[in-house]
């Protein structure tokens, strides 16, 4: 469990879980009330690798209390001395209202690796959708009056029930888990990879992207098919509010690289819940990649710059319909002035049809009015460019449905056409078949 330490506490230095080297005294003076948000500066160093439970965690506004008990079970990996203890204190009566003497203490499993963290864990029921704030602490010599406190904003637990049959509360000391996965149908050789901010995936540059792992299943997907995601689990330290990252592709045969060109992605860490924040993307977008549909049809991403529009421009597109929402315009800081003033300059007709994205019941809605307006464009003679945000999904759907609808084609030989000109169209086919029993 540590090193072993000096009967008399009161001026020996040791290193915690984060590397930094403190007093007892120091450890002592934080009080053994509810702290505030501390302003320690964040530590990039790693804790090294722990096995993760990853589950999906819930909203809190969605969650709904019931009377069903649900066995919690908290976890937490972290650097102890011999003789210290370790409790959960928080804002529930059965973790003590926050006062140490109160807590619920964990009991030391084992050690984990050779940093000399030990894995504590403590279990209680609770209705399932209870909601509360906790922390850990560091009870030093199992001494009630001598309390270290987690560092850092107080962490939020939302009890639900998994596959497992209980909630998993999983923790690093002073960190937070931050579960990245995203769906991206690579080819043989490719592998995605992410960077950002924190070290523990790579500081952008030096030492660089950190690689992905492939799901081992397929899994359904926020557009209604299955398919298998990449993922990666770190920890960072729980000062840090939040961070910058972005995907990267791999091609290790072509020994090329390719980053995404979108703005950066953000992770809010006060978003975390359980011990856990979840980075759930969709998107890879890496240049402004459009493919024709032939004979008047081009499907892709949304452009960014108007060099992009020039681009589209010179490939003798001459109109765009843009399913994208003033949420995506928002969420991707769009700058549409700018675009709408190219299309102007180069004389392309605009057309605005915006249905929101992963929303299967909106684009059921919508998707009619989508080909209606497509369509009439085509008819006038225009090549039109059919874009959302990824040219993954919603673009994809309604290219599909027009060609069924306006074209004659059946749905198996409209998917095969459009997957066949752009290899990452993954339409909801769920919709499609729904929608397309009815005529136009």
């Amino acid at each position: 469990m540590g090193r072993l330490q000096s009967s008399d506490r009161s001026g020996s230095d040791f290193a915690d879980a984060t590397g930094a080297t403190t007093t007892s005294q120091e450890r002592i003076a934080r009080s053994n009330r509810r702290p505030t948000p501390a302003s320690k500066a964040a530590k990039a160093s790693s804790e090294g690798d722990v096995v993760i439970n990853v589950a999906q965690v819930c909203n809190e506004n969605d969650v709904v209390k019931s009377s069903e008990l649900v066995r919690v079970q908290f976890r937490l990996y972290c650097c102890t001395e011999f003789g210290d203890s370790v409790a959960v204190a928080g804002s529930h009566e059965k973790l003590g209202d926050w006062q140490p003497d109160q807590a619920l203490k964990l009991a030391h499993r084992r050690q984990v690796d050779k940093r000399l963290r030990d894995c504590w864990e403590t279990e209680l029921e609770l209705p399932a959708g209870t909601t509360f704030e906790y922390k850990f602490i560091r009870l030093l010599g199992n001494d009630v009056h001598r309390v270290q406190w987690e560092v850092g904003p107080d962490r939020r637990a939302i009890v639900q029930r998994t596959a497992n049959d209980f909630c998993i509360i999983e923790s690093e000391w002073e960190r937070t888990f931050v579960h990245f996965s995203i769906y991206f149908p690579t080819k043989e050789g490719q592998r995605l990879y992410v960077t950002g901010d924190p070290l523990e995936i790579g500081r952008w540059v030096e030492p660089g992207p950190v690689p992905m792992a492939l799901t081992a299943e397929e899994e359904r997907l926020e557009t209604g098919g299955k398919g298998r995601r990449w993922e990666l689990t770190i920890s960072v330290p729980t000062t840090l509010s939040k961070f910058g990252y972005r995907y990267v592709l791999v091609d290790e045969r072509a020994n090329q690289t390719i980053w995404e060109r979108e703005p950066n992605r953000y992770a809010v860490l006060e978003h975390a819940v359980n011990g856990l924040l979840e980075c759930r993307d969709a998107n890879f977008v890496a240049s402004l990649d459009f493919d024709e549909i032939p004979p008047d049809l081009y499907i892709g991403p949304y452009p960014q710059t108007p060099e992009h529009v020039e681009a589209m421009h010179q490939a003798g597109i001459t109109a765009v319909l843009n399913l994208q929402t003033d949420e995506d315009f928002a969420h991707r800081n769009i700058s549409w002035p700018a675009l709408e003033a190219k299309y102007k300059e180069l004389s392309m007709q605009i057309i605005r049809y915006p249905i929101p994205d992963f929303n299967a019941e909106a684009l059921e809605r919508l998707l009619p009015g989508a080909v209606r307006a497509l369509d009439t464009a085509v008819k006038t003679g225009q090549v039109v460019y059919v874009h959302c945000t990824a040219g993954m999904g919603r673009a994809p759907a309604v290219v599909v449905a027009y060609l069924v609808w306006c074209r004659g084609m059946s749905l198996p030989d409209a998917l095969d056409y459009v997957r066949r000109h752009r290899s990452v169209a993954a339409p909801n086919v769920s919709v499609l078949e729904k929608v397309l029993r009815n005529p136009l």
